[in-house]
């Protein structure tokens, strides 16, 4: 593993900052509303793929789960390096939109196989503020493939600016047959019908 790329995450702070930072400030002000938890093993990991509207994603997403999540985040985020080694304490690996690379993928896999953690990926690959969601790309179904692992789609609805519905679909294993591409759009309709966005012409 490459640990300039991605070191072990800190389990304790990931539960310290959730429990003590994120659950207070989405309770006190703002509006979360939860579905379908009840439709999730959390005793199993999984590649958990949802729309992205904002950067409140992936702190709304650590919120509502109830297991550490490790997303893949765009490499300008740890320019800084005091955030760098914040996020990536909480997990982050670094992903570059403009050319992924294989080893990144290989990294997400380690996250879930080495240290259990779930797997956080946005299918769009960066934020539609508009009604209709974006194209989706294939990483998320690749890395279920190569970690043998289910996808969890999630819906993430932003009824206003302090009001956020988040909607967990049916855990279900990606097809082996089936091409990626083909694949990916089929987690993406998934996701559409638990959110209030609509699907992107193919």
């Amino acid at each position: 593993m490459e640990t300039s790329r991605f070191s072990k995450p800190n389990l304790f702070f990931y539960w310290i900052t959730r429990t003590f930072f994120l659950y207070p400030y989405y309770k006190l002000f703002f509006k979360v509303e939860v579905e379908g938890m009840n439709r999730v093993d959390w005793s199993k990991n999984y590649v958990i793929v949802s729309n992205h509207r904002s950067m409140q994603d992936p702190p709304l997403l650590a919120h509502a789960t109830k297991t550490a999540v490790s997303f893949l985040a765009k490499k300008e985020l740890f320019i800084n390096p005091f955030f760098s080694i914040l996020i990536t304490t909480l997990g982050a690996i670094v992903l570059n939109r403009e050319k992924p690379d294989a080893s990144t993928m290989k990294l997400a896999r380690e996250a879930l196989r080495t240290w259990g953690w779930n797997t956080g990926i946005f299918i769009e690959g960066t934020r539609s503020q508009t009604d209709t969601l974006g194209e989706p790309h294939i990483g998320p179904i690749f890395v279920a493939r190569m970690a043998k692992v289910p996808i969890l789609p999630v819906g993430i609805t932003y009824k206003s600016n302090k009001h956020f519905v988040i909607k967990f679909g049916e855990p279900y294993e990606v097809d082996k047959e089936r091409g990626l591409e083909e694949q990916a759009w089929t987690c993406l309709e998934k996701i559409s019908k638990l959110c209030d966005y609509k699907m992107p012409n193919r």
